[in-house]
């Protein structure tokens, strides 16, 4: 702000360490020249946390060799490493979560460089490695290194099932003995859930489901990409009658199968036969049925009939 002549600024701050000069230029007037400041030299604030500068691979095959040299930096708010102020020469010590660590793992840094050389993951998967430092509370920092030979290529194999029938759900590729998981959200159907390893919906539609083959022995972890399902209408198919068909009686009968949806109509070719479907699983109808007393025992024919005018027939044998 000026006041007779002279601007006074109160709060400025230098957020780069190293030479810095400061240039004025008066912005009411071109006419007014410029002037420049003799250089400052800029050292680092107070130390706030700690960084990785140099980064550990985010993948790694071997679980024997030391990883590449990697650094981690003592900084000020700013990100200035502080190399010749408080924290230049503190110990850093590297921890891991999900992994063994063997070799070296703190190291003095130098010019506020803390340097890591004989860093080795003896643990194949997701290691994440955390610096702390030991000299001073600073906010640590952390890495994460995908550890293990890559396994080959990870594929969900199963791609199409039929609605109301879970879909076991298989893959292909991959190695090693580690377990596999699935994930899964839904595309166009609704309600895609993994039980037990099948997979089920509450409509027809599509799902996306990804596999994991957990690490195991030299192998690091694998991932299948996004595959999407499909789930669609099951052929219809009536197998056989469970239970005795008596003229002149109501009885409850059982029809096993595929397809059923809808709570289907079920007809018959014996004359005054009356059916009504009680339970549908999808596989199974359980059914209330009655027959006249004249008709003729031997053998009959059900027919299964769906909303959408499927059908599918089944003998069954009338019994006097």
């Amino acid at each position: 702000m000026e006041n007779t002549g002279t601007a006074t600024f109160s709060s400025v701050i230098v957020q780069s360490t190293g030479a810095c000069t400061l240039v004025a230029n008066d912005i009411t007037s071109s006419l007014i020249a410029s002037a420049t400041s003799t250089s400052i030299q800029v050292a680092a604030g107070a130390p706030t946390h700690v960084a990785f500068t140099t980064a550990p691979p985010t993948t790694y095959g071997s679980l024997t060799a030391a990883l590449p040299a990697f650094k981690v930096s003592v900084e000020d708010v700013y990100g200035n490493v502080t190399d010749t102020s408080i924290g230049s020469t503190d110990n850093i010590q590297v921890t891991s979560t999900n992994c063994t660590l063997t070799g070296t793992t703190t190291a003095t840094a130098a010019a506020g460089v803390a340097t890591f050389t004989a860093v080795t993951i003896t643990t194949p998967g997701t290691c994440v490695l955390t610096a702390t430092d030991l000299s001073r509370p600073l906010t640590t920092a952390q890495a994460s290194v995908q550890v293990g030979q890559p396994q080959p290529t990870l594929y969900v194999s199963s791609t199409k099932g039929f609605f109301k029938t879970p879909l076991k759900l298989t893959t292909k590729g991959g190695a090693g003995s580690g377990a596999v998981t699935f994930t899964v959200v839904n595309g166009t159907a609704k309600s895609c859930a993994i039980v037990n390893g099948a997979l089920k919906t509450s409509s027809m539609g599509t799902c996306i489901v990804t596999a994991t083959k957990a690490a195991s022995g030299n192998y690091a972890q694998a991932v299948s990409a996004a595959t999407t399902v499909t789930i669609g209408n099951q052929l219809l198919r009536a197998y056989r009658v469970v239970g005795p068909v008596y003229m002149g009686h109501r009885m409850v009968i059982r029809v096993t199968g595929v397809g059923f949806y809808g709570a289907p109509r079920v007809i018959s070719n014996t004359a005054g036969f009356t059916a009504r479907v009680a339970r549908d699983t999808g596989t199974m109808l359980t059914i209330i049925i009655t027959s006249s007393p004249r008709n003729r025992a031997g053998i009959h024919v059900l027919v299964v009939i769906e909303p959408n005018g499927r059908r599918a027939s089944v003998r069954f044998t009338l019994l006097p």
